[in-house]
């Protein structure tokens, strides 16, 4: 009697822990925004998105850049810090001025911050 109420018992109490760990979990959130920032053509950028997440949790980055996602794995002037998930800029140009996106993800949850790119010259 009491091993089919027991093991009944245990499963409740599973799911119910199971339910305060999602409750209780870092929500993923930008806290460092992107902000808006202006430079000199032939400068270098470094655009924050800064994160705050649960460490237990995969944390996935994306850049956009004017609704377009940046591949800065094939770019050669662009490239995403690993300590932060920032968006550095190298020897920018006109033609990277505009909107800069910053979206990230993870189990616990989704975040996204946008700024301005102006190059002056």
């Amino acid at each position: 009697m009491c091993v089919k109420h027991c093991w009944g018992l245990l499963h409740w109490l599973i799911a119910y822990l199971q339910q305060m760990l999602t409750l209780f979990a870092v929500r993923t959130r930008i806290v460092e925004p992107v902000g808006n920032v202006s430079s000199v053509e032939g400068g270098r950028v470094t655009l924050p998105c800064v994160v705050h997440s649960d460490p237990h949790y995969a944390l996935s980055h994306r850049w956009l850049h004017n609704s377009s996602l940046i591949n800065v794995q094939s770019s050669a002037t662009h490239s995403v810090t690993d300590a932060n998930g920032s968006l550095v800029l190298q020897s920018v140009s006109a033609a990277d001025a505009g909107l800069y996106t910053c979206m990230v993800d993870s189990d616990g949850g989704r975040d996204n911050s946008s700024g301005w790119l102006h190059v002056i010259g």
